[in-house]
């Protein structure tokens, strides 16, 4: 169930930068990192920043912060699930996300 952000006001998230207005809300509140390199590290210090779950236990989304040649084995690896999986890579093609339905590339 999402978290409601402070009624008028911004949030409660300790650290947060930006201000959240009360009609927001977070659609993520899980996310499972893979890879803890440079990309991988920051995504999940900023994400636990925000106050965002970073775990492995039923994710809403899966992000693989991996060498491009390690994406396509990596995601075969991951049990298809509701969430969904992504890659930060800018050279590789979606369909290294296979079997995955729901997919997408930062």
């Amino acid at each position: 169930m999402p978290q409601h952000a402070a009624a008028h006001g911004t949030s409660t998230i300790r650290g947060a930068r930006h201000p959240v207005r009360s009609w927001s809300y977070r659609v993520i509140e899980r996310v499972h990192v893979i890879g803890s390199g440079r990309v991988g590290s920051a995504i999940t210090a900023r994400l636990s920043e925000r106050g965002v779950a970073v775990a492995e236990d039923d994710p809403d989304v899966v992000l693989l912060c991996v060498p491009d040649t390690a994406i396509a084995d990596t995601s075969r690896c991951l049990a298809p699930g509701r969430g969904w999986v992504g890659h930060v890579s800018g050279a590789t093609p979606l369909a290294a996300l296979d079997p995955h339905e729901r997919r997408f590339s930062l």
